[in-house]
């Protein structure tokens, strides 16, 4: 993980001459705080280039400074996690095996063509989320994008004018007090997680505005092209392949679906296997892939000093996304170590009042100490997040008892959710709805896990979570039908539009959620890792016929996710949480409309900055 800093400017000194060049050092630094390097070059005829970047230490015995300089001059900086396609030796960093298998594709390639080829293919065969910028020295081309899924921020700003033109590429692009009021960041986009970008060298001596000169090697989901290509095999046609296809378009058929009458699922209980023709055997491949999936981003995360230390934090609400993720993690965390429960609650003035439980909310701009040690009052935070979430750590705790599991209860008074707002707002830019600042400030509090941990029959002890790696829950909702949406599209146009609307979650995913949800959670130097989006879970999942993912013709907390509740309960034995219905987070945890009078807007509605 590293934030991204690079400037290509037609102007002689890049970067520093930009009035916000500081406020971008500053924010990217917060999220990589262990190791800062740069490179600059010249790039005939006129341009000059410069990249930053900043390490937050996960692979490798030492944190290692990005960007990486090769023996030829290829200049690399990967903000990523290599979890399959590559072999990284345990103590190795994934950035410089990475650099050195793009080098090699480079050394052994003969034409220009030919040395294009073989770097996607090299992209192609990478498995896990990453976004990057590269300098290939011998064809003098830059490359730069975000993985298929953009599960790694990467914003662009192009700016040109008749004396000199400029492309930045930062992680982030928040600016500080002093640039606030400036305009600046109008123009930041995200870059699109739709292929990856190149421009050459010979299209830099044009008079036209590079912007028109940029080319792009869109993600291919031709399943008769193997993702597994090796880098060093060419086929005829080498695009940049996508790890997994598109939906299984195939409807079921009358035998396939089960016979379900008005008892099924009365009570909110799951219809046996038995009525599902080849559901057990699709629940068992579902929890190969998911759990190899978790193995992967469970066991290199870095040893702490400490034993009493967690390394791994989950977002965790006690739904069936977060609960299935903290099962399978009990399978690889050593025995005995702690996993940290962050879980949210906000003070939410507005439902307070509506039911005539108001309290005077303090001042704003609390300090962590100050916040941790004011008088507690449980009936504001007691959300119906708190509440699920202090039955799943219950029942985890009943099935894996030798986890020691840390539930830390993050109360966030209405004072500090409106200090911390205009940071968000930053972060989460160019994304500017109200439902992006009820889930993105969810998220940042979260993530910065500050909170208090009450063991039963104790009181509650301030508590920091110190682990640098978080799980999330999301993409089962997007990929097993989850939300309302899904419901209401099998309503109107069957099964047929029930995979529709289930494609169409995934192929939206990238620029609705991933790099909003990076940006927020890594201001805090920690990364957040998805399972339910490893490419083989998805690829998997793609694969699987619509009708043994969900059934919309059950009730509300059993058709939707149907898939993941059966493994919930047949595998993992997590009863409650099979039967448990979708809740958002900025609801469950209270985060969205906090202001009073703010009940009438609307999700989709763009925030004022005044």
């Amino acid at each position: 993980m590293c934030g991204i800093v690079f400037c290509l400017s037609s102007g002689e000194i890049p970067g520093q001459a930009l009035p916000q060049w500081e406020a971008l050092h500053h924010c990217n630094a917060r999220r990589g705080p262990n190791a800062h390097a740069s490179h600059s070059w010249t790039l005939e005829p006129g341009f000059h280039a410069e990249l930053h970047g900043w390490t937050l230490h996960l692979r490798g015995k030492e944190p290692v400074p990005q960007p990486i300089v090769d023996k030829q001059g290829n200049v690399l900086c990967f903000n990523g996690e290599v979890f399959g396609g590559l072999e990284v030796a345990p103590d190795e960093n994934d950035t410089e095996a990475f650099s050195r298998m793009l080098l090699t594709a480079v050394e052994s390639s003969a034409t220009v063509h030919d040395t294009e080829r073989r770097l996607l293919a090299c992209i192609s065969a990478v498995r896990g989320p990453w976004a990057m910028v590269y300098w290939q020295a011998t064809t003098k081309r830059l490359y730069f994008g975000r993985d298929v899924l953009g599960r790694r921020s990467l914003l662009w700003q192009w700016r040109s004018n008749t004396e000199e033109q400029t492309l930045l590429l930062a992680s982030v692009a928040a600016l500080d007090d002093v640039l606030a009021s400036n305009d600046l960041d109008s123009s930041w986009e995200e870059v699109p997680a739709d292929g990856l970008y190149c421009l050459q060298l010979k299209d830099l001596a044009t008079q036209k505005p590079i912007r028109h000169t940029l080319t792009r090697h869109p993600w291919q989901y031709d399943t008769t092209l193997s993702a597994q290509t090796s880098p060093h095999a060419v086929p005829d046609l080498a695009p940049l392949v996508a790890p997994f296809g598109r939906l299984n378009l195939r409807l079921p058929e009358s035998p396939e679906i089960a016979c379900l009458n008005q008892h099924d699922g009365a009570g909110l209980s799951l219809p046996p296997l038995k009525l599902f023709p080849r559901m057990d055997e699709a629940v068992d491949t579902l929890e190969q892939v998911l759990a190899e999936a978790v193995r992967l981003r469970v066991e290199n995360i870095p040893t702490t000093n400490s034993i009493q230390d967690a390394r791994l934090a989950i977002l965790f609400s006690g739904g069936l996304d977060c609960i299935c993720l903290a099962a399978l993690a009990d399978r690889y965390l050593p025995n005995g170590e702690p996993c940290d429960l962050l879980n949210l609650a906000f003070e939410n003035p507005r439902i307070q009042r509506a039911k005539g439980k108001s309290r005077p909310s303090g001042k704003r701009g609390l300090s962590i100490e100050v916040a941790l040690s004011e008088a507690h009052d449980s009936s504001i935070y007691n959300v119906p997040d708190r509440r699920t979430g202090r039955s799943g750590v219950a029942e985890l705790t009943k099935l894996f008892p030798n986890r020691p599991w840390r539930f830390v209860e993050i109360d966030v008074p209405y004072a500090e959710a409106v200090a911390a707002r205009q940071r968000v707002m930053e972060l989460m830019k160019p994304l500017d709805t109200v439902m992006d600042l009820s889930i993105a400030i969810a998220f940042w509090f979260g993530a910065r896990g500050v909170g208090h941990i009450a063991n039963p029959g104790e009181q509650r002890q301030p508590y920091i979570s110190k682990a640098k790696v978080l799980f999330s829950g999301l993409g089962a909702d997007e990929q097993l039908a989850g939300y309302s949406r899904h419901r209401a599209a099998f309503e109107a146009k069957g099964w047929a539009g029930l995979v529709d609307e289930v494609q169409l979650d995934v192929e939206r995913i990238a620029n609705r959620n991933l790099g909003r949800d990076d940006r927020i959670i890594s201001d805090h130097g920690k990364e957040v890792r998805f399972p339910y989006l490893a490419e083989e879970v998805l690829a998997c999942l793609s694969a699987m016929p619509i009708h043994l993912k969900a059934d919309p013709r059950l009730p509300r907390g059993v058709g939707e996710k149907l898939l993941l509740r059966q493994l919930s309960l047949t595998r993992f034995g997590l009863d409650r949480a099979s039967t448990e219905p979708k809740r958002a987070v900025q609801f469950g945890a209270r985060s969205a409309k906090m202001d009073i009078g703010s009940g009438g807007l609307r999700g989709q509605e763009r925030i004022d900055p005044t």
